[in-house]
């Protein structure tokens, strides 16, 4: 099933996170300017939360919350002035591309919805 495959996705994202850096919302406590940097934050936890309860409607919106993840760190990790935390935006880089692997590894871009071309006029 799809959600299986997503599911083992994340299994195989989660491995390669053993810091844990996201596996949760990021803390407003840590980065108190992160609402105002991140619109529309997101997480594997979230991610997972989600998965389980079903409310993805396709591989590709399991996908976009993924990229999102990496996307916000790269984001928030990438502004000069954050040059503690500079070293996430390696770390986010190598897990989406990890992602993107194993994501096609599932073959969970032939499951997304194939649109039909229109028919051919006099047909």
């Amino acid at each position: 099933t799809i959600r299986g495959a997503c599911l083992d996705v994340l299994n195989q994202l989660s491995r390669d996170d053993p810091d844990g850096f996201f596996r949760a919302p990021v803390s407003h406590d840590d980065c108190p300017d992160y609402p105002s940097i991140i619109s529309q934050p997101m997480d594997l936890g979230t991610i997972r939360h989600k998965l389980t309860a079903g409310q993805y409607g396709s591989a590709a919106a399991f996908r976009a919350d993924v990229e999102l993840t990496y996307a916000n760190c790269l984001t928030y990790c990438g502004i000069p002035e954050k040059t503690d935390i500079h070293f996430l935006c390696k770390v986010a880089k190598k897990n989406r591309a990890n992602f993107r692997k194993y994501f096609k590894q599932h073959e969970l871009d032939e499951t997304a919805p194939k649109t039909s071309p229109p028919p051919k006029r006099g047909s």
